[in-house]
């Protein structure tokens, strides 16, 4: 029987009967205090644990992830140290030097990265257009996700609120939790407590790549901020295997002039030779008298001609031979 309130007046009688059930109502108050302390699951509205009955809870990212399960604080603990293993920084509340969405990009881009060709590299204006772009992305969506935290929050505020003090919610009040990385958030953002940690575990499931949250990722963001900076040596693309545009044209002159030389040296000594063949009066061809048509076998011409004459010598193209004839 629970407690049941005695409604006194002006001049009622205390009776023997009236302080006994002073101590029984003393005992009902205390059980149903008791039985309400003692419930698994809290026995008020639905919403109404707050903020600051759950109160402040100190975060740890030195602490990585064991389990699916675990209290509030150290699931807190969990993310915070996968999110700093995740942006390579040495604290999980600095911001990362890049973001997946800009790697993706960068390793999808099949020219203009890593210094490349100098007519592929991307120009300062173009550069600083796309900053300035981004930047006004990332304060548009800033402002997009303020506006829907103020709204979560104001919404919050607006709830009934547990009859106990500050920070009176403590993790084993709350309870454990079991992480479940297969759930993906949905296009809000509120939901209950449990299922935000899966949201949260399946979104860095989904940054890493692995197979579960708690999986440490093979690289982080600054190490792939790092990496995509480099103008030279990733890839495989070192600077012995590429050759800038004036560093090849020099090359290929070198080559051209190299070449020229070498013919120049070769004709050279073509005609040399050739000079030198054609002042040779030695007969170097060793052509006989029958061959030209001339003398026959006879070695003087004076064995021909009647020098009291004069001859006229010509050449007969159909007897292909030379002929001398009186005049």
């Amino acid at each position: 029987m629970g407690y049941e309130k005695t409604v006194w007046t002006t001049g009622d009688v205390i009776t023997q009967s009236l302080a006994n059930k002073w101590e029984t109502q003393y005992d009902h108050a205390k059980d149903d205090l008791e039985d309400h302390s003692s419930k698994e699951t809290l026995d008020h509205p639905d919403g109404s644990v707050t903020d600051e009955k759950i109160g402040q809870r100190t975060v740890d990212d030195s602490i990585g992830p064991t389990d699916n399960t675990g209290l509030l604080s150290l699931i807190i603990n969990w993310f915070a140290s996968q999110i700093k293993s995740i942006t390579g920084n040495d604290d999980w509340k600095v911001g990362p030097d890049t973001n997946l969405k800009e790697v993706k990009e960068h390793y999808s881009e099949s020219s203009g990265v890593h210094g490349v060709g100098d007519s592929q590299v991307e120009s300062t204006s173009g550069s600083q257009l796309k900053a300035n772009t981004a930047e006004s992305n990332a304060k548009d969506y800033a402002d997009q996700q303020t506006d829907a935290v103020q709204s979560n929050l104001n919404d919050h505020n607006s709830q009934e609120t547990l009859d106990h003090p500050d920070g009176s919610v403590t993790d084993s009040k709350i309870g454990q939790r079991t992480v479940n990385d297969s759930v993906g958030p949905t296009d809000s953002n509120s939901g209950l407590l449990s299922l935000i940690i899966n949201w949260f575990a399946n979104r860095i499931k989904a940054i890493t790549g692995e197979d579960g949250w708690k999986v440490g990722p093979d690289t982080n963001l600054k190490e792939a901020k790092e990496h995509y900076s480099e103008s030279s040596g990733v890839h495989g693309v070192g600077e012995s295997k590429v050759e800038s545009t004036s560093g090849s044209q020099s090359k290929a002159n070198q080559a051209e002039s190299n070449a020229k030389d070498y013919a120049n040296q070769q004709a050279n000594a073509v005609q040399s030779d050739l000079d030198s063949h054609k002042g040779d009066t030695s007969n170097p061809h060793e052509v006989t008298p029958s061959q030209i048509g001339a003398l026959g076998n006879k070695s003087n011409i004076e064995d021909y001609l009647d020098f009291g004459n004069s001859y006229r010598v010509g050449y007969d193209d159909e007897q292909k031979a030379f002929f001398v004839e009186v005049i």
